[in-house]
C-alpha cells in the first residue's frame, strides 16, 4: 500500500487532482504523452485503498480487449493487498456479462461470418443500387451506424434503403442464432431499461464508472452507460477530444462538449505536461490546433521535424531507409552527428516507424524493406497473418488446439480454399474415409462437396495423430500442414510468397521450446491481434496505418504521403477536421524526431505537397529536398546542357 502512496506523490499535480477528485462527474482530458493509464490505474488504487470504496461497486470500461488487460496486469501487481479486481473490460464484455444471466447460450457472430452475411443479402435483386456500389466493409459500417443510432439524415440520401437492407441482414442473423456486437450492446440497452430494479442474481448497478479513451464513445454506449449510473452520478472520464477519429464508426466528435451538457456539474481536469515528446513535436504539432491548450513540454533534450521533398515513392523509401541506417549504426553513421541526435545510443529497428493514410502506399516500402533487409513488420490489412495462406495454416492450427466445430467451419470457409478451382484440387484428395463426428454439425453448409469434406478431416486427423505420437514441434506441425495440402507451390510461385512464409517461420520458431507450442502461438496472436497485430516485442521497425497508430508510441516517426488528396484524404464523406486529428495524432506517436515526406510525382503523376503544410509552419520546421532529387536535378540540367551545347555544332 505504501508503494503506492510514494507513487501519486511523485505524480503532477494535475495528475493527483484527477486522481483523489472522487464523487460526482469528473472530466479528464488528456493529451498525448500526458500520462493517462498511468492516472487511470492509480485512481483505481486510490479508490480502493485510501477510500475504502469496494472494488466490486467499481465498473471500469475501456475500448479494446487490450487497454483491458493491460489496466488488469497493472492491477495485479498490487494483488497481495486488493480485496479484488473491479470489473474491467470493453462495452461489450460487460454486455455478455449482463445478458449471459437471462440468455445462456449467446453466440456471437465473428468477422469473417459476418462479411459472409453481407455478401449474402447483397445477392437480393431488391438491394437499391446505391448500396450495391458499396463494399463489405462499407456496408458493415454503415449497418453498425444504423444500429448505434449514429446515421445522421445528411449522411444519407434515402435511410430506407439501409433500414431494408439491415432487417434483411437481421433476418439471416436469426436464422443462425447469432448476434453481431451492435445486437450485444441493444439488447444490453433495452435489458436494463425495461429492468431497472433486479435482484442482487443481475446487479449492474455501480456506484462509480470510469471510463478510457472517452472521445471514442458512440450514442448507444453513452446511453448505457447513464442507465448504469447511480443517482450520485459518480462518472470519471478520460480522453481527448483531438484523438476523436472513429465517427466513421459512430464515435462522437464533440462528446466532451455533449458531457458537460448532460452533467453540468462535471469538474474539468486537464493534464497538460507531455512526457513523450521534445519540444519541437509538440510546438508543430499543436500548429494544428492553435486554439486549444497547448501541452507543456517535460523532456529537456531536442529533437527535430523535417518537412523532406523527394522525387517518387521509391526515392521516399530509399531516404526512410537511409536514415534509419544511420541511426542504427549502419555505412552512414558518420553522417549523423548533429547536435539533436538522441542521447540513449543504442537504438532498434523498433524505434522506428513509417506511416501512411491509405494501405497502398506501403506496397513501394516493403519492397525496398525487404531489399534492405532490414527487418519490419505491417500492422493492419496488410500483416502476413490477414494474407489467405498464412491465414489458412493459422485455421488449421486452431482446430488442432481445440478440435471444435468452429475451427473447422474457420478452415471450410478459407479465403484461400476458395482462391481458385486449381488450388482447390490440389487441396483436396478423394479417398473414403469416416467423418470426425464433431464435423458432421457443419457439413451440410454445402461450401465443399462430402468428399472435400472427409478429405480436409482426414488431412488433419493424420496431423493430429503425428502431434500426439512424435511430440511435434510447432515448426514441424507447420511443415506437415504446408505439405498435407500441397501448399509449397503456392508458396514458390513467387519470391514475394516465399518471403511471406519465411517471415512467418521465424515467428513460429520461437515457440518450438514449448511443449504445447501451438497454444502458446495461438494465445499470442490473440493478444498482437487486438492492436492489427502489432507485437511490441520484435525488433523491427513497424509499417502501418495512422488509424493504427493511435495509442502507439516511437522514438523515431515518418510519415509518408504528405500530399493533396492523400493528407487529408478527402473522399465525399470525409472531415477535414477528423483529417487533422488523424494527422495530429501520427505526428504526436514520435517521442524524438519526424521526418515527414511528399513526392514531386506519385505513381507517374504530378504531386503537390499537403494544405496542412501552411498550418504547421514554424521556425523549428525544417523544410529540405531529399539529397537523390537535388542529384536527379544536377543529371538533368546537365543533360540539358549537353543538348544545347550539340545544337551549336
Amino acid at each position: 500500500m505504501n508503494k503506492q502512496i510514494d507513487l501519486i506523490t511523485t505524480l503532477n499535480s494535475s495528475q493527483q487532482k484527477a486522481i483523489k477528485t472522487i464523487e460526482g462527474p469528473v472530466m479528464i482530458n488528456a493529451g498525448p504523452g500526458t500520462g493517462k493509464t498511468l492516472t487511470l490505474i492509480n485512481r483505481i488504487l486510490y479508490m480502493i485503498f485510501e477510500k475504502n470504496i469496494s472494488p466490486e461497486t467499481i465498473l471500469v470500461l475501456t475500448f479494446t480487449e487490450k487497454a483491458a488487460q493491460e489496466i488488469k496486469d497493472r492491477l495485479n501487481n498490487y494483488k497481495a493487498d486488493l480485496p479484488q479486481i473491479p470489473f474491467v473490460g470493453t462495452f461489450h464484455a460487460l454486455g455478455y456479462k449482463i445478458l449471459n444471466k437471462k440468455y445462456k447460450d449467446i453466440k456471437l457472430i465473428d468477422e469473417k461470418q459476418r462479411k459472409k452475411n453481407i455478401r449474402e443479402c447483397m445477392k437480393s435483386e431488391s438491394i437499391e443500387s446505391p448500396l450495391r456500389e458499396l463494399d463489405t466493409k462499407e456496408l458493415g459500417l454503415i449497418i453498425s451506424k444504423y444500429k448505434n443510432f449514429s446515421i445522421k439524415s445528411s449522411d444519407y440520401k434515402n435511410q430506407s434503403h439501409i433500414k431494408k437492407f439491415t432487417k434483411k441482414y437481421d433476418k439471416l442473423l436469426k436464422k443462425q442464432n447469432l448476434l453481431d456486437f451492435d445486437d450485444l450492446l441493444l439488447k444490453t440497452y433495452k435489458f436494463i431499461k425495461d429492468n431497472p430494479k433486479l435482484s442482487p442474481t443481475y446487479q449492474y448497478k455501480f456506484d462509480y464508472i470510469l471510463i478510457d479513451e472517452f472521445q471514442d464513445i458512440n450514442p448507444i454506449q453513452f446511453k448505457i452507460i447513464k442507465l448504469l449510473l447511480n443517482k450520485e452520478n459518480n462518472i470519471f472520464i478520460i480522453g481527448d477530444p483531438l484523438q476523436s477519429i472513429y465517427s466513421f464508426r459512430g464515435s462522437y466528435p464533440n462528446i466532451f462538449k455533449l458531457f458537460k451538457n448532460e452533467f453540468p456539474q462535471t469538474r474539468d481536469i486537464t493534464l497538460d505536461i507531455n512526457y513523450r515528446s521534445t519540444p519541437e513535436i509538440i510546438e508543430i504539432s499543436h500548429n494544428l490546433f492553435p486554439k486549444t491548450l497547448k501541452l507543456k513540454n517535460n523532456l529537456q533534450e531536442h529533437g527535430k521535424v523535417e518537412v523532406v521533398k523527394t522525387q517518387n515513392e521509391y526515392t521516399e523509401s530509399d531516404f526512410i531507409l537511409k536514415e534509419i541506417d544511420k541511426k542504427i549504426g549502419g555505412i552512414g553513421m558518420l553522417e549523423s552527428s548533429e547536435v539533436w541526435e538522441h542521447q540513449d545510443k543504442k537504438i532498434n529497428f523498433s524505434d522506428f516507424a513509417v506511416m501512411y493514410r491509405l494501405h497502398y502506399l506501403n506496397i513501394p516500402l516493403k519492397k525496398k524493406f525487404k531489399d534492405s533487409g532490414i527487418p519490419y513488420q505491417v500492422i493492419g490489412a496488410g500483416s502476413i497473418y490477414n494474407q489467405p495462406a498464412i491465414s489458412f495454416i493459422i485455421s488449421c492450427l486452431k482446430f488442432l488446439n481445440k478440435q471444435d466445430n468452429e475451427s473447422f467451419r474457420e478452415i471450410i470457409e478459407s479465403t484461400f480454399i476458395k482462391l481458385s478451382e486449381q488450388i482447390k484440387n490440389k487441396i483436396f484428395h478423394t479417398p473414403d474415409y469416416e467423418f470426425y463426428p464433431r464435423a458432421k454439425e457443419i457439413l451440410n453448409q454445402k461450401e465443399l462437396n462430402n468428399t472435400q469434406h472427409r478429405s480436409l478431416e482426414k488431412n488433419i486427423s493424420n496431423i493430429n495423430k503425428l502431434i500426439n505420437s512424435e511430440k511435434l514441434k510447432l515448426t514441424e506441425v507447420v511443415s506437415l500442414v504446408i505439405e498435407l495440402f500441397n501448399l509449397e507451390k503456392y508458396f514458390n510461385e513467387n519470391t514475394q510468397k516465399k518471403q511471406m512464409l519465411n517471415e512467418f517461420k521465424s515467428i513460429i520458431l520461437r515457440f518450438d521450446r514449448f511443449e504445447n507450442g501451438i497454444e502458446k502461438f495461438l494465445v499470442y496472436l490473440r493478444n498482437i491481434e487486438q492492436n492489427d497485430f502489432y507485437d511490441n516485442n520484435v525488433d523491427k521497425v513497424t509499417l502501418l496505418t495512422m488509424h493504427a497508430a493511435k495509442g502507439l508510441e516511437f522514438k523515431y516517426v515518418f510519415i509518408c504521403g504528405f500530399e493533396e488528396e492523400l493528407i487529408p484524404y478527402m473522399k465525399k464523406d470525409s472531415d477535414i477536421n477528423e483529417e487533422k486529428r488523424l494527422f495530429y495524432i501520427a505526428l504526436t506517436r514520435a517521442k524524438n524526431s519526424a521526418w515527414i515526406l511528399y513526392t514531386k510525382r506519385r505513381n507517374k503523376t504530378e504531386s503537390k505537397i499537403s494544405p496542412f503544410f501552411e498550418l504547421i509552419k514554424s521556425k523549428n520546421l525544417i523544410h529540405k529536398t531529399d539529397k537523390a532529387l537535388e542529384s536527379l536535378k544536377t543529371k538533368q540540367e546537365k543533360l540539358k546542357q549537353k543538348k544545347s551545347q550539340i545544337k551549336l555544332f
